[in-house]
């Protein structure tokens, strides 16, 4: 209604100003215009309507995805070494809304193979070839620090998926949901995970015959006792390896590489040396393993030696970046 009057009001003033121009012209004048004469008009006034009813509809579900959130976090984001709680990493998954652009069809030719005449031959057949994309929002933090945030690597760039068969809008997003949930989990892992890796130890040993190798014998005992014992009780099985390790250091202290009668020849000493590098990179003593390669490179290596260098130092130089939380 103040809009209302505010109208009235300009509309009177208009009617005003026109009458007293119509009014200045001569009788002459106004009797040709007559007819336009100036007339005073009220604007409409506004009129209350009722507002409908609400009304309850059914919602069609048979075209949409609805996800529980709890869920899918339960069933694809499962951090190794973390458990469930609040004062760890806060993780955010968002996404943006499913893009898709209808199946394109299109003839390709398939190679088939004939086992009878072991000939290859091609048919038509008829492909389809959809576009999609599903923007998702990552966001990582920790006490309130964020640690990452942004559109999740490959995303946000269209994809193509080539089937044989026509496929249906729900059927893609469903997969790529699947798809962007199990590669998040993935990443997280790689980035924040402490991944449980399996690792097989071998335990060089030598034949005692006459109770020559005893000492050899025993640090075998300790050391396969400290790598069986090794996940479900480290400590002890820490404390069994240092002991293997004292004992063939202490044999090492006697190998004569050059002479082939020596107790602990060429053969002995590298299979300690072996056995040293690999207990001391799973017990993180990684200056020892270092000490002991170096040692172990200025023999010589066969192909499987060499082979077995390149790969503990790779391994020492990794689980040390961990270990030190690099």
């Amino acid at each position: 209604m103040v809009n209302h009057n505010i109208k009235v009001e300009e509309a009177k003033e208009r009617y005003k100003l026109e009458s007293e121009q119509f009014n200045k012209m001569s009788t002459l004048e106004r009797l040709a215009l007559i007819d336009k004469k100036p007339v005073l008009q009220y604007p409409p006034k506004p009129v209350y309507y009722d507002p409908p009813v609400p009304r309850l509809e059914s919602i069609n579900v048979s075209d949409i995805i609805i996800y529980n959130p709890e869920t899918l976090a339960k069933n694809y984001i499962k951090l190794s070494g973390f458990g469930d709680g609040n004062d760890g990493l806060q993780i955010k998954i968002d996404f943006k809304g499913f893009e898709y652009v209808e199946p394109v069809a299109s003839l390709v030719n398939v190679e088939n193979y004939n086992p009878q005449t072991k000939e290859k031959f091609y048919t038509k057949q008829t492909q389809f070839v959809t576009k999609f994309r599903h923007p998702t929002m990552l966001q990582i933090s920790i006490d309130g620090k964020s640690l990452s945030s942004g559109i999740f690597q490959g995303t946000s760039e269209f994809q193509s998926k080539a089937t044989s068969s026509k496929p249906t809008r729900l059927y893609i997003e469903r997969q790529e949901i699947e798809s962007i949930m199990s590669r998040i989990n993935q990443y997280l892992n790689d980035q924040y995970g402490y991944v449980k890796v399996s690792r097989y130890a071998n335990v060089y040993t030598v034949k005692n015959r006459k109770g020559e190798y005893d000492d050899v014998e025993k640090a075998t005992d300790f050391a396969v006792s400290g790598y069986k014992n090794y996940t479900e009780h480290q400590e002890d099985a820490v404390k069994d390896l240092a002991n293997a390790i004292a004992i063939w250091e202490k044999i090492l202290t006697e190998a004569n590489y050059d002479d082939s009668k020596a107790r602990i020849d060429e053969k002995v000493g590298t299979a300690m040396l072996k056995n040293i590098i690999f207990a001391s990179v799973i017990t993180n003593e990684f200056e020892k393993a270092n000490k002991y390669l170096t040692t172990f490179k200025t023999l010589r290596l066969s192909y499987d030696d060499k082979q077995f260098v390149d790969t503990y130092e790779k391994m020492a130089a990794e689980l040390k970046l961990r270990f030190e939380g690099k």
